[in-house]
């Protein structure tokens, strides 16, 4: 009995130690397939793009890096999206989609310009925060913003201590819908100053209660364009805690559409 149950123990052991071993050896094999799919296996065969945007399909693949015989799974799309971007300021997004057992497809969208900073060699088009490129003449339809930022084509723009101010300003604009609004002005922090289509200069003074300002404006613009017809021009004083408008000089079409009544100064209501 003794003998029996000595032998009874062995076989246990080696049952056990051999359950062991082939745990061991499934996790070396799983080790082994993860390391060769991302080495040998799964090699990149073929490159599709699919974009909207001015570069060529040629260009992408040129500047981005992805090359047949990379592996399908090892492929950044964070790394293809900062070399494209670099390389092509005009890239915003690229989207890395595959499919086995070796295509990738990338979706490249274009970053739309939003501002044009006043720079030396002429005006830098900025957006998403990043320079895309200088131009001579001033583009059409782009917020002027007179300011001169540090600046490397392909990157982020710097604006030192006024970047957060700015970041504010413009969120600001936005949440108060004020999608006319065509240059920008803050080289003085406490003579931030906006000009509404082309026309109304908005006086903002400081940063502090920009919101609050931006709202009293929208609600003084639509006072004063109600009475003069959509041709308001003149200077809204907002950095004041009664803020009003001021009426400017007038072309002479203008003036032929004046109100009977004129007031120098509109009060907020």
């Amino acid at each position: 009995m003794a003998r029996e149950r000595k032998n009874a123990g062995r076989r246990k052991r080696r049952l056990k130690k051999g359950r062991i071993a082939l745990v061991v050896l499934a996790f070396a094999a799983l080790v082994a397939l993860v390391v060769l799919s991302l080495t040998v296996l799964f090699p990149i065969r073929e490159i599709k793009v699919k974009e909207d945007t001015r570069y060529t399909v040629a260009e992408i693949l040129k500047s981005s890096g992805v090359a047949k015989g990379d592996n399908l799974f090892r492929l950044s799309e964070s790394a293809v999206t900062a070399r494209l971007g670099e390389k092509l300021p005009y890239v915003a997004s690229v989207t890395v989609e595959r499919a086995l057992p070796g295509t990738v497809t990338l979706l490249v969208t274009e970053q739309k310009p939003e501002y044009a900073f006043l720079v030396k060699d002429g005006y830098l088009i900025v957006g998403g925060g990043k320079a895309l490129e200088v131009t001579e003449a001033q583009p059409e339809g782009l917020t002027l913003v007179e300011y001169t930022p540090t600046y490397t084509i392909g990157r982020a723009i710097s604006l030192g201590e006024n970047g957060d101010m700015f970041a504010r300003l413009t969120k600001a604009i936005t949440k108060a819908k004020l999608d006319k609004i065509t240059k920008i002005a803050f080289a003085d922090a406490s003579k931030i100053t906006l000009i509404y289509d082309d026309r109304v200069t908005l006086e903002l003074g400081s940063i502090e209660d920009v919101d609050k300002k931006l709202k009293k404006a929208v609600q003084i613009l639509e006072a004063v364009d109600a009475d003069y017809n959509g041709h308001a021009v003149g200077t809204v004083r907002l950095q004041y805690e009664d803020s009003y408008f001021e009426r400017g000089s007038l072309s002479s079409e203008t003036e032929s559409q004046e109100p009977q009544q004129e007031a120098k100064k509109t009060e907020e209501t």
